[in-house]
């Protein structure tokens, strides 16, 4: 699955007092490198995969003696510094059976299950520095290498019915009936979901029913060198892939 950003903004008194209250290795002196990130909720590539890749995965994901994880990969893109302006990352955290469970039952088309959620999985904050290291502050990996204190996501399968008409070789035409996948991604209400909307005067079964776009910190440079400070330069795009 794959996102990209929807919108990037710079954090006001308000978001980055919570911000530093709740991760104690974000620094005052980090305000004006601090930006929030709000992905789009949908991909913007359909999600393509044979049936015999679909039935492999089927299977691998019933057998639990088969381990496997969910890797997210980002790409940050910034003005500089030069030769800086990409860095690449990756975050992974091991599937649960009871996700396991729940993607088997989206793939599988004879199930009228569409989404699956993964919890404690995305890092709410990531640490940007001036030489293309990323760092994700206050995570807290137990032992089983899960993420303690991540945001809860949730992915939704969309499916879509197309109707075409082609034209042949030879000027007949044809009705064609496709169907078109792709995923979604939505922010579930968590005290890490770093999400304004969600707050104490809304209740969770509320905040639930929306439709919530994932929203990230990013630190983009490491302050306080002076040359650091001068080099800093706000992250302009963000990609993830699922």
């Amino acid at each position: 699955e794959v996102t990209q950003n929807q919108d990037i903004e710079v954090v006001n008194d308000d978001q980055f007092n919570y911000i530093t209250s709740n991760y104690s290795t974000v620094q005052q002196d980090e305000k004006r490198d601090t930006q929030i990130v709000y992905l789009h909720p949908s991909s913007d590539q359909l999600w393509l995969i044979t049936p015999p890749s679909s039935n492999s995965l089927m299977t691998t994901l019933l057998d639990f003696n088969v381990s496997m994880s969910i890797e997210l990969k980002y790409q940050f893109r910034r003005a500089g510094p030069s030769g800086g302006e990409i860095v690449d990352g990756e975050f992974g955290v091991p599937l649960s059976n009871t996700t396991r469970l729940q993607l088997y039952n989206v793939l599988n088309t004879s199930s009228s299950a569409n989404r699956l959620q993964l919890t404690n999985v995305f890092p709410p904050v990531f640490r940007v520095s001036l030489n293309g290291g990323i760092s994700f502050p206050n995570i807290e990996i137990l032992p089983n290498k899960t993420c303690a204190n991540c945001q809860t996501i949730e992915l939704v399968l969309n499916r879509t019915v197309v109707n075409e008409t082609i034209v042949n070789p030879d000027g007949s035409t044809q009705n064609v009936t496709s169907l078109l996948e792709y995923w979604s991604i939505l922010q579930l209400p968590s005290q890490y979901s770093l999400q304004p909307d969600c707050n104490d005067s809304i209740s969770i079964e509320d905040c639930a029913t929306r439709n919530v776009s994932v929203k990230v910190v990013i630190v983009s440079a490491e302050i306080p060198s002076i040359i650091g400070g001068l080099a800093a330069s706000g992250i302009i795009g963000l990609y993830i892939t699922i």
